[in-house]
């Protein structure tokens, strides 16, 4: 190739480089773009520098510019996606546009009740609980003296121990003070139980006649459990090991476990019994997080005589089979609880999580428990068959006790039934220990028996004789 020739190829080359300042008139056949949005160029001619081996220029009319076989995409600056590559679906695809419109507004149902949407706060979907016309949940503050006599007689003891009644017995006392004299880093834990030192009695003391025999472990135990909470405190652990750790050594201080074996020994201490259930889901068709941590409840298998243990057992099952709801003897079907009555809920919380979302959470588990008993012993679910069951329901049981904790401190919840007895009223707020410290935690301990007592000698009885008493 001579130089002349080269010149002139060059020169052909850049006169084909079009004008981007010039707009082209659209090409009779179309070309295919690029992906990127730079402005296509020309090939330079095969001639620079690959010509054939004898030196001849090669024909650039015959060239064309190669491009990659592929279909023909959208113009990227418009922003659409390739139409061979589908758009990426929504987060929700099997949800409607309606459906979204539903994150900020609320459906009624057939049963009239108005069902919350994602969106909605605690807060407010406790306020939709209580306009329901039936079924609905109150949420209150817990007044002494505005608590019928049987609610008053069980919280009585509480409120005498919450405000610095002593209530340890003597032997409790001496280990307490034998513990602060041979281990001195312990004192901080024990100094604040001496309030309580039933030597020192006087006149706004507990009544022995209405003091239960309760016992209480060793100081050992007692300094174990507060330290594990105050660990798990500083370091922020979850919900979850707070259940494993602290709350279940609490409740098996008073209550065995599902897991442990009965006992021969004719206590009856093992007849109420405890569990996780962080799985069950109450049969309720109010929508929302409903479940709870704990369950406390009846096992009849302890029952003496064995006869009478093997009634109770046999009448619930009976009852199970003819229940069309859960088929089980709870209004949930958790299968570990399906022959147990549960006779005390409790959810828990971290420190500083939602006390709302905690109190909604178990407001609604009791009130389905309300209604469950009510349809049990109206003989259905059907309107008239409930309310006659919730009519009966009101005059023989007075409240069902629930424990709300938060972090380290436990609350007592009671729920009673309105006069319509189609709301249940549930009142909050009393603090019956705390794990935090020795003091807190004896406290605790105490109003957890007295719990049992009455679950042994108030709803058992009631249950026999009411639930039982059906078959």
């Amino acid at each position: 190739m001579t130089a002349l020739s080269l010149r002139t190829s060059v020169l052909s080359w850049l006169a084909n480089i079009p004008d981007p300042n010039i707009t082209r008139p659209a090409d009779t056949k179309s070309r295919k773009r690029r992906r990127n949005c730079t402005q296509e160029f020309p090939t330079p001619p095969l001639s620079f520098g690959m010509g054939d081996q004898h030196g001849e220029e090669t024909d650039t009319s015959q060239i064309d510019t190669p491009r990659p076989n592929k279909k023909s995409r959208r113009d990227l600056d418009s922003g659409a996606a390739p139409p061979s590559i589908p758009l990426l679906a929504p987060r929700f695809a099997h949800e409607s546009d309606t459906s979204s419109v539903s994150n900020t507004t609320t459906t009624t149902t057939k049963s009239g009740e108005n069902t919350p949407s994602r969106a909605s706060s605690p807060r407010k979907r406790k306020a939709r609980l209580a306009q329901l016309e039936d079924d609905a949940v109150v949420f209150t503050d817990l007044v002494y003296d505005n608590m019928p006599p049987p609610v008053q007689a069980f919280l009585k003891p509480i409120y005498q121990i919450s405000h610095g009644f002593p209530f340890l017995a003597p032997a409790t006392v001496h280990q307490i003070y034998n513990m602060a004299a041979t281990r001195s880093t312990l004192v901080s834990h024990l100094i604040p139980l001496f309030q309580f030192d039933r030597l020192k009695r006087q006149d706004n003391e507990l009544d022995d006649a209405s003091l239960p025999p309760f016992s209480f472990p060793r100081p050992e135990v007692i300094t174990r459990i507060v330290d594990m909470a105050k660990r798990l405190s500083n370091y922020e652990h979850e919900e979850a090991q707070w259940n494993s750790s602290v709350h279940s050594a609490v409740l098996a201080c008073v209550f065995p476990s599902i897991a442990e074996p009965g006992s021969d020994d004719g206590s009856g201490s093992q007849l109420i019994r405890h569990t996780l259930c962080t799985s069950a889901r109450p049969f309720t068709r109010k929508s929302g997080h409903t479940i709870v941590d704990f369950a406390i409840y009846l096992d009849p298998a302890a029952l003496k005589p064995v006869g009478r243990a093997r009634s109770a057992q046999e009448k619930i099952r009976r009852l199970c089979r003819n229940n069309t709801l859960t088929n089980t003897i709870n209004h949930t079907s958790f299968v570990p609880l399906a022959e147990l009555p549960i006779c005390l809920s409790i959810e828990s919380k971290r420190q500083g999580e939602g006390s709302d979302k905690a109190e909604l959470q178990l407001g609604i588990w009791l009130s389905t428990q309300w209604k469950f008993l009510g349809q049990i012993l109206g003989g259905g679910s059907n309107n008239v068959e409930e309310r006659d069951g919730r009519l009966l329901l009101q005059q023989s049981l007075s409240f069902i006790p629930g424990i709300l904790v938060q972090g380290h401190r436990w609350f007592l919840i009671i729920s009673v039934l309105a006069a319509d007895t189609r709301t249940t009223i549930i009142h909050r707020d009393l603090e019956v220990g705390s794990t935090d410290t020795a003091a807190g935690l004896y406290k605790l301990l105490f109003a957890l028996q007295w719990f049992r007592k009455w679950a042994e000698e108030i709803y058992w009885p009631w249950f026999e004789n009411n639930v039982l008493g059906l078959v």
